[in-house]
């Protein structure tokens, strides 16, 4: 499948000189099976506006899609230095509409709400690394998608003024473009830099100085650049009105003082070895230790490289600047592994002067760097850089942050040879100011910025400046609210980017304050993102103010929100309530007496069915034994023939029903015996919904078909029992119309549209009909049809499958010592758990047929498998699944430290990709690293807090960690917050595993936050568990057990007491198999990959099976494996359990 790439990739404020590292362009990337193929940029329009030293780039670009059908985009910006997104809009039916700012999560959760229903939606999200990444959907198949992106930035300051640089580089031919500039700054005319753009001259306009050019099927490849010249102690204020307060900015030109450093005598390279250091400018940093020796000849030099830990440090003595064996050290660099910023070697090094070489991006672990002993330089190379915490490392030791993507080796040379100047302290002298900025210890290189809220008319200012001993320096500043007054918002949005960067360099922690500044003025955030809907009713279902730049459709929004009243207690409340019921169906299950499996002495011959039978997704071979229920199944049509979803199928007088699926079937278990009226509700868009019933007997231990289809003229009753059949017309008379209805235990599964007018729910069995534990949910429209034809069709047929010989293997993993006598096992956890009857071995596939492509690494001795690795990496570097794999080998031969670095690898690959933390945070869990999991998980929760298994897994982790008061409440969470319908019933799951937690810590277990209706554990004899890394993804577990009865999504419930949760068909899972009861015999499980909807370019899905025998009871065994998928419709058999 191809999916598009729209990757941004721009910088700015870029040096006039040759040595400036231009970025790519906008472009649209194809990738098909590992090739990209950038798309065409057809029309593009340019405009930069510059306000004091704040600018304000806006592009407007058209792609084009030459494919031929309709696919979904990625848009990437990496941003640079002090640059972040202030506006991005798509078009929307002819029209651009702007993204408005929300809370991350909560655009999250709508955006993936209402994407499900094929609707275009676009986020925008600020993700780790300075990455602002959007999905957008749809691209028209051979037509083009019009996208706005407008970015700001505090200009850099040079020794004659200011400079903005943009560098344009594409290379095909852009139809249509278009480039306007206008300046308003301290009243001098721009100059432009260099030869590029000669046709481009700036005309003044009152305080403005404006500049424009366009060009028809051009190659824009040149670099733009001009400088906004400053004279020393040249100043210029401004105050803005905005949102009740005055906000103020002074721009003040600052003489250099520059005073030489004392020549240090040791110095540190702390160099991040980490993966991503593949993609720092290797040659431009060597560069820069080049010029430091020749600054400093003669000095010792101590190398400690790090990456998840210390790594091995060297020691140099550099004589005469011959520094070439330091070089080849660090030429000989291994770059692998992620980056934990808490182990990067700032103190205790007995040093001078500290080089930090990184991007500054945490990926693994703990990411707080420690405070340096000594003064810290730290400077990033690569495009893509955390310049906030680097700049904050930097500070705090008294250092200076050098970003070397945008400077120069000039730049460097100087910060190494002089102490800069740098702003000592700030003060107000008179007035009353709040929120004053900079700080104390701010560089301030040639022009500094001095901002506030300004709460009296007049304040004065203090500043002190120094660059050494004996060299400080008083500055004063005057601001006066009305003679400074100056319309707009320029001034109040750089008080905001001074706060987002004070609070930037520790985001976890400050999310809550940079989120409120986030939305209080407009400005993506790492905490929130910029949301583009396309309907009304969407802004209005998830409270959402649309844009102000569309005031007609603010109005309306206004309007449909009054009167709305938040039911969000009310909901909650009665959420708790449905999982009570659930959980007391549960109890009920559990106590339930199941028949006892008895191998067949003969079997029943099974009737081929009817010819107008629906295949299912899989064969079902079922086994249905003598017993007291029976089975009802079908399939609904319409009347071109194709399956209908949502179809309402009920069996009257009881409370057993259910929806048709996506594919148009429905199943129905454990029906009692007896005769019955089953009435199929069809969903349509006309104005009377089709109803159609038929009487039925319902035999024990017999499968029921009954399938409903349209014809057209008249409606066709056909029915089919044993040997005798009848045929005959059935008036249309007798098809009723009425309106539509749901019920049940989980009735929030049900999706009910008024436009596209479509049903659908991922009930297959067990709903509940009129129940009265049933949530009524709030349907917006009456949804009906006018009667075609229908056609019934009902057979009843018995079925069997021969028992499965119990499967012989000679590498069966026997389960490790009995937790029967594990430190911890409490007298509670005993005294619940029922006595087993039987033991359980546990065997799993052999894996390794699927990393024939490592052979080498597993022929290889111990001490040269890593080695190996190094050398196929760069055939993999962007798979998952290879550092898995890999990581897996050198565990297997001993190598521990070497698989943890290559595991740690997947976190490197993406920024905050959740699916990718999943699998590394699982495969952490696997190998005992329960700390490093939870970092892992508590990621995933702030990337996809509004997913449930984000707080089932850091919960399961934190127990894994032994931190139980606080996996107990992320469990809980997942059962007492309303969840999307996408996840029905992991509360259950979730519930369960609470509670077996509970019951095996006892009283150590804290469980006040928990409802005690909640609390009760249920051992069991079999449990298995579920999960996939993948969203959009449908994989479904196989349980077969020794009677050769398959439970599965279908058929939850078996005959001798297995029960599996419900099918989570949108992705993740988990699914839960549970068996109090085992009979003696083998137990098969496969995963079946029925396939996915993910329209992005991405890895094979993952799974994780966890197979446990007696669980919750002394004796609990347990074992973990994890497969990748390889394509869809792909089934799997990964282990057996062997129950004797």
């Amino acid at each position: 499948m191809k999916t598009i790439f729209l990757a941004l990739l721009l910088a700015a404020s870029l040096p006039v000189l040759a040595t400036a590292q231009r970025s790519t362009m906008p472009g649209v990337v194809v990738n098909e099976n590992g090739t990209s193929t950038t798309l065409r940029v057809v029309k593009l329009d340019v405009s930069v506006r510059i306000t004091g030293t704040l600018a304000v780039t806006t592009m407007d670009m058209t792609v084009h899609n030459p494919f031929p059908r309709i696919l979904e985009g990625e848009f990437e910006f990496p941003i640079t230095e002090g640059q972040t997104i202030s506006r991005f809009a798509l078009d929307i039916n002819g029209h651009v509409r702007d993204g408005v700012v929300v809370p991350k999560e909560k655009a999250r959760a709508t955006f993936e709400a209402i994407i499900k229903r094929k609707v275009d939606p676009a986020l925008m999200e600020w993700t780790r690394g300075n990455t602002f990444r959007s999905r957008i959907y749809p691209l028209p198949a051979n037509g083009t998608r019009r996208i706005v992106i407008a970015y700001e930035q505090q200009l850099r300051a040079s020794s004659d003024g200011y400079l903005y640089s943009l560098p344009f580089a594409f290379t095909d031919t852009v139809r249509t473009f278009s480039f306007v500039m206008d300046v308003a700054a301290f009243g001098t005319r721009p100059v432009l830099s260099g030869s590029d753009w000669k046709d481009v001259d700036f005309t003044p306009n009152g305080r403005t100085y404006h500049a424009e050019t366009h060009l028809e099927n051009a190659v824009i490849d040149r670099l733009f650049q001009c400088l906004i010249p400053v004279t020393s102690g040249k100043t210029f204020t401004a105050v803005n009105d905005f949102d009740g307060r005055k906000y103020f900015a002074t721009f003040l030109g600052i003489p250099s003082q520059r005073t030489r450093r004392i020549a240090p005598s040791r110095i540190t390279l702390a160099w991040d070895a980490s993966l991503s250091g593949m993609k720092r400018d290797i040659d431009k940093e060597l560069n820069v230790l080049d010029n430091l020796f020749r600054l400093y000849p003669n000095v010792d030099v101590t190398l400690a490289p790090f990456a998840i830990g210390a790594l091995p440090v060297q020691k140099f003595r550099i004589t005469s600047g011959n520094w070439s064996a330091l070089r080849t050290a660090l030429r000989s660099m291994v770059y692998d592994g992620g980056t934990q910023f808490a182990t990067a070697p700032l103190a205790g090094g007995g040093t001078d002067l500290y080089l930090l070489f990184s991007d500054g991006i945490s990926t693994f672990g703990a990411a707080s760097a420690p405070p340096g002993d000594a003064e810290v330089i730290t400077i990033a190379s690569s495009t893509t850089a955390n310049h906030a915490s680097l700049s904050d490392i930097a500070r705090r030791s008294g250092g200076s942050y050098l970003n070397l993507a945008e400077g120069t080796i000039d730049d460097a040379v100087d910060l190494l040879a002089y102490r800069p100047v740098r702003l000592a302290s700030v003060r107000v002298e008179q007035g009353d100011v709040d929120g004053l900025y900079p700080v104390g210890g701010q560089v301030a290189n040639d022009m500094i910025t001095v901002g506030g809220i300004l709460k009296s008319d007049e304040a004065v200012i203090e500043l002190q400046f120094e660059s050494g001993p004996g060299t400080a320096r008083l500055e004063r500043i005057r601001i006066s609210g009305r003679e400074d007054f100056d319309s707009g918002t320029t001034v109040a949005r750089l008080w905001a980017h001074s706060e987002l960067g004070r609070y930037g360099a520790d985001p976890v922690r400050n999310e809550a304050a940079i989120t409120a500044i986030g939305q209080r003025f407009g400005i993506v955030t790492q905490g929130t993102s910029l949301i583009v809907l396309e309907l009304l009713e969407d802004y209005v279902r998830f409270n959402i103010a649309p844009p102000a730049s569309e005031p007609a459709l603010l109005a309306q929004w206004t309007e449909r929100r009054k009167g709305i009243v938040d039911d969000s207690v009310r909901r909650r409340s009665l959420h708790k309530e449905e999982m009570l019921a659930l959980w007391n169906q549960r109890k009920e299950w559990y106590d339930r007496v199941f028949e006892p499996y008895v191998p067949p002495v003969t079997d029943i011959p099974m009737r081929e069915p009817d010819s107008t039978a629906f295949t299912f997704k899989t064969p079902v071979p079922l086994k249905i034994r003598n017993g007291t229920t029976g089975i009802l199944r079908g399939l609904v049509t319409g009347t071109d023939g194709k399956p209908v979803s949502g179809a309402t199928v009920r069996i009257l007088g009881t409370t057993r029903g259910g929806l048709t699926r996506n594919n148009g079937t429905y199943y129905i278990t454990n029906v009692p015996a007896g005769d019955y009226t089953v009435r199929i509700n069809m969903p349509a868009s006309g104005a009377v919904r089709d109803t159609v019933s038929t009487n039925l007997t319902v035999l024990p231990g017999h499968e029921q078909t009954v399938d409903a289809r349209f014809r057209r003229g008249v409606i066709d009753f056909y029915e089919s029992n044993g040997a005798m059949d009848r045929e005959g017309p059935l008036p249309a008379a007798s098809v009723k119309g009425n309106g539509f209805n749901i019920r049940g235990s989980r009735a929030s599964g049900a999706v009910v549209r008024t436009q596209a007018v479509e049903i659908t729910d991922q009930l297959s069995d067990g709903f509940a009909a009129g129940s009265g534990n049933a949530a009524e949910p709030v349907v917006e429209a009456e949804v009906s049809q006018r009667s075609d034809d229908v056609t019934l069709t009902e057979t009843a047929r018995a079925l069997t499958t021969p028992l499965p010989a119990a499967p012989e293997s000679s590498d069966a993993l026997m389960p490790a010592k009995s937790p029967q006598n594990r430190e911890g096992t409490t007298d509670r956890f005993k005294k619940e758990a029922t006595a087993a009857t039987t033991s359980g071995r546990i065997m799993l596939i052999d894996s390794d047929s699927s990393t024939s492509y490592l052979s080498a690494m597993k022929a290889a001795k111990p001490a040269d498998a890593y080695r190996i690795y190094l050398t196929l990496r760069p055939q993999y570097e962007n798979s998952p699944q290879f550092y898995l794999d890999a990581a897996d080998i050198l565990r297997s031969k001993g190598r521990l430290a070497e698989a943890l670095r290559v595991l740690s690898n997947i976190a490197e690959l993406k920024a905050e990709d959740h699916e990718q933390l999943r699998v590394l945070a699982g495969r952490l869990l696997q190998l005992g690293h329960a700390d490093l999991a939870v970092l892992m998980y508590e990621d995933v929760l702030r990337i996809r807090g509004e997913e449930p298994q984000s707080y089932r897994d850091l919960g399961l982790a934190l127990a894994a960690a032994k931190r139980y008061p606080d996996a107990i409440r992320y469990l809980y969470a997942v059962v007492d917050r309303p969840w999307d319908n996408r996840f029905p019933e992991v509360e259950m799951i979730a519930l369960n595993e609470l509670n077996h937690l509970v019951a095996k810590n006892g009283l150590s277990v804290d469980t006040t936050v928990v409802d005690p209706r909640f609390i009760g554990n249920m051992p069991v004899d079999v449990r298995i568990v579920l999960a996939w890394d993948a969203d959009n993804t449908d994989v479904d577990m196989w349980v077969t057990d020794p009677s050769g009865e398959k439970c599965f999504y279908g058929h939850r419930e078996t005959t001798i007491g297995g029960r599996i949760s419900r099918d989570l068909t949108g992705g993740y899972g988990p699914e839960e198999f549970l068996l109090k009861n085992a009979a003696k015999g083998a137990y098969k499980v496969q995963a079946n990959y029925y396939g996915n909807s993910r329209q992005r370019a991405s890895g094979p899905a993952t799974i994780q099976l966890e197979l446990y025998t007696h669980y919750g009871k002394p004796n609990e065994t347990k074992k973990t494996i994890t497969l990748p998928l390889t394509g869809n419709k792909q089934t799997l058999d990964i282990g057996t359990l062997m129950m004797e």
